[in-house]
């Protein structure tokens, strides 16, 4: 929820960000003539231990959403084990610096010539193990932080016992 830059409003992400996405898609497709085309919805959130805001990503839709660089060398020839590239972040942090925190009133940007970016009609599928773009959360890094706290049932936040 955001009330900054809302005239004493407040204003919510979309009900469901990827079917947002997906409507802003096939618009701009439409009403542009355009085949290659991905569409964002960002926001920016803080991230502890430092001060400002970065963009990420909602929602996307056109777009492979990673680069898997498993099984391909590094710099030194040694296989790469685990690293894959979060496109969508990448480009909303990029997307939110330039449309600006303040009172920039920059809805919209437009990034072109991204050679790293592979169009697509269809939403992205794992087709390799480990290669989904939202992960199961077992299978997240911050899992164990989730699963071993001492949790406590509460009162719901209706004035019950913590």
């Amino acid at each position: 929820i955001d009330e900054s830059n809302a005239d004493g409003h407040y204003i919510l992400w979309p009900k469901d960000p990827y079917v947002s996405a997906k409507k802003w898609y096939d618009w701009v497709r439409k009403e542009y003539g355009v085949q290659d085309v991905g569409i964002l919805i960002v926001d920016s959130h803080s991230i502890p231990l430092r001060r400002g805001t970065v963009g990420i990503s909602l929602s996307h839709w056109g777009f492979h959403p990673l680069i898997d660089y498993r099984g391909t060398p590094d710099l030194f020839g040694r296989p790469y084990k685990v690293s894959l590239t979060d496109i969508p972040d990448g480009l909303a942090g990029a997307a939110v610096l330039c449309m600006g925190e303040g009172s920039e009133t920059t809805p919209l940007a437009l990034a072109t010539d991204l050679p790293f970016v592979t169009f697509s009609e269809k939403p992205y599928e794992a087709t390799t193990p480990y290669s989904s773009f939202q992960i199961p959360l077992e299978e997240d890094l911050y899992y164990p932080f989730f699963k071993f706290p001492p949790w406590q049932k509460g009162g719901g936040g209706e004035g019950g016992e913590e």
